[in-house]
């Protein structure tokens, strides 16, 4: 364990080297480096809120630009002792644009207890807006049987002692140092649950507190504790153990000195801390028992949803977000959009983040969407109860019912009517002659309409003839591609074998993707989980072994070649076993070895 440092003294010495600068000079640095025509935009911030009484805080000041001139902290003492200030300027350059940004960070002490206001600060004409924060009455300090008068003592605390199972729980530990006491080589032990699971929040927090006369010096750290069975479970007092001496202590290095005492060792033990956990309440009516600060269910597609097309696919992602709970706790989202789509879903995405409240987790699930029913179809709502741990009971996330309407889309293979051309009206023949050998008049006139009939029934018949033409090649098309399907098939495998018995983490990976995208052509898998999501249990999990070895989540060398062979050949059997009518039921998939071979 170590402990953060206050700033060094060399901001000191880079402020009076920067003082020594002509004026003319940082005037031209402050036309470099301030955008034109940029206002101040002040933003505040604090370390922690609320804030016990007698503990000291960090507010931290941002100011975009360079501020000319130091800002005035006076308003900050009606109701704050100032005991520290850091000024720091960061400036970055993106895509040839220079901005830069000044932080201010002031440790101040309240001096009362309630909603207390961090007031407006002047920056170089501007100001910056106003805050609130907490401040609670402090808990008595004690350190009972402490030979050294309470100089070095451990308090830990929960936010709950009657949680329920799975429900999370933080717990804090804060050590405290008498101002006057340098740790040296410090270890702390770690928090033990029986039948629970424990995460780490975060970085350590420092800061300084007044407790019963004297100042400390507090280094607070915070776990995550998921108890996973219920009855009385103890979490075990913490140990701390340090080399400690003493010297004189100085704020801007609060942990170097220039006399000390002979050090000596110290252990110092933290009360156990019981847990009444509940066990899941008769009243839940879920299935799936989460108990949780709060959560919200959301929707996204790729494109409006309102107005789907026929055979196209869409992307429908689903995002659950629980506060208080870890992503791994959250339920799957497998609810289909309902009869007349195609479903193809992915390999679920999950996080985890630290916020003030414990974790914070999400989980996304997408899922390739085909529409297949043309007319009005409505998308069921879907509801996922959890259990409210700060209401102590059940409610719903609901995402409500939505009406679709799908367009069908033309086929360009399927040919429109054929109107022939009509023949041109036939043209009179000049009167023959008396004595000549033409025909007469009237008997031109008689053979003209046979002859255009004649010639618009040969054009009749080339045309239906080119369109028979046309459609028998389109249609033979797929026929050609189903019977070199099993070649294909064959040869992908045969690659697949050779990657496998080799251990060839990459070309297993492309010769698996390869085949899916012979065999879900409408809408195939674009990565390994997506793949692992549509197959049996056993390749699922071979699948995703080999994922895990190729992006740095498993071991660096595959030996999963033979599992992964074993796994194919066990879904080749049991593709083998099933009917055609089981394939099709199976959301419209095709067979995943049509040919049957090995």
């Amino acid at each position: 364990m170590t402990f953060p440092y206050p700033p060094d003294t060399r901001s000191r010495t880079r402020r009076r080297a920067r003082a020594r600068l002509p004026g003319a000079a940082w005037a031209v640095l402050l036309c470099l480096f301030a955008p034109p025509g940029l206002a101040a935009d002040i933003t505040v911030s604090v370390d922690r809120n609320p804030v016990n009484a007698g503990e000291s805080f960090h507010i931290v000041f941002t100011v975009p630009g360079n501020a000319s001139g130091r800002p005035d902290f006076a308003p900050l003492q009606k109701d704050f002792d100032i005991l520290g200030q850091r000024h720091s300027t960061s400036i970055s350059i993106v895509n040839g644009r220079t901005t830069s940004s000044e932080q201010w960070q002031v440790e101040v002490l309240a001096r009362g207890q309630g909603l207390l206001t961090i007031p407006s600060i002047a920056f170089a004409g501007d100001r910056s807006p106003p805050l609130t924060i907490e401040v609670r009455e402090a808990r008595p300090g004690a350190a009972p049987g402490d030979p050294q008068g309470g100089e070095v003592f451990l308090e830990v605390g929960v936010d709950s002692t009657a949680p329920y199972v799975q429900q999370q729980v933080l717990y804090t530990v804060k050590i405290f140092l008498a101002e006057l006491l340098q740790p040296g080589n410090p270890t702390l032990s770690e928090p033990q649950l029986e039948a629970g699971v424990i995460k780490r929040l975060g970085d350590d927090l420092q800061y300084t507190v007044h407790r019963d006369g004297r100042r400390y010096r507090v280094l607070e750290r915070r776990y995550a504790l998921f108890p996973q069975q219920s009855g009385s479970r103890v979490i075990a007092p913490l140990v701390f153990k340090a080399e400690i001496g003493q010297s004189r202590f100085s704020f801007m290095d609060p942990f170097n000195w220039q006399s000390q005492s002979p050090s000596r060792h110290i252990v110092r033990r933290s009360e156990a801390v019981t847990l009444q956990i509940k066990p899941v309440p008769p009243q839940f009516t879920g299935s799936h028992w989460l108990p949780v600060k709060q959560l919200r269910i959301a929707e996204q597609w790729s494109t409006d949803p309102s107005s789907l097309k026929q055979g196209e696919p869409v992307t429908r992602g689903l995002q659950l977000e629980a506060v208080g709970a870890l992503a791994n706790q959250l339920p799957a989202l497998t609810a289909a959009p309902g009869p007349g789509f195609r479903h193809y879903p992915e390999q679920a995405e999950m996080q985890d983040m630290v916020t003030g409240e414990g974790f914070t987790s999400t989980l996304v699930q997408r899922a390739a969407v085909i529409p297949g029913q043309v007319g009005e179809v409505v998308l069921p709502e879907l509801s996922i109860p959890w259990w409210n741990t700060a209401t102590d009971r059940e409610e719903q996330a609901l995402l409500p019912s939505r009406r679709v309407t799908v367009l069908a889309v033309a086929d360009p293979m399927q040919p429109g009517a054929v109107n022939p051309e009509q023949p041109a009206a036939p043209v009179a023949a000049p009167a023959s002659a008396p004595g000549s050998d033409t025909l007469p008049a009237s008997v031109a006139t008689d053979e003209g309409p046979w002859k255009w009939l004649a010639l618009g029934s040969l054009a009749l018949w080339l045309v239906s003839a080119l369109v028979w033409l046309l459609r028998s090649r389109a249609a033979s098309q797929p026929s050609r591609e189903r019977s070199s399907l099993p070649e294909r098939e064959g040869a992908l495998l045969r690659r697949l074998r050779a990657a496998c018995q080799a251990n060839d983490a990459r070309a297993s990976r492309d010769c698996l993707l390869s085949w899916a995208r012979l065999h879900w052509p409408d809408a195939p898998p674009r990565s390994l989980g997506a793949m692992a999501a549509r197959t049996p249990r056993a390749l699922s999990r071979a699948i995703t072994l080999l994922s895990e070895v190729l992006y740095g989540r498993g071991d660096d060398v595959w030996q999963g070649g033979q599992g992964l062979l074993q796994a194919m050949h066990a879904t080749r059997r049991l593709h083998r076993q099933a009917d055609e009518a089981d394939a099709s039921d199976r959301a419209g998939l095709r067979p995943l070895y049509p040919d049957g071979t090995g």
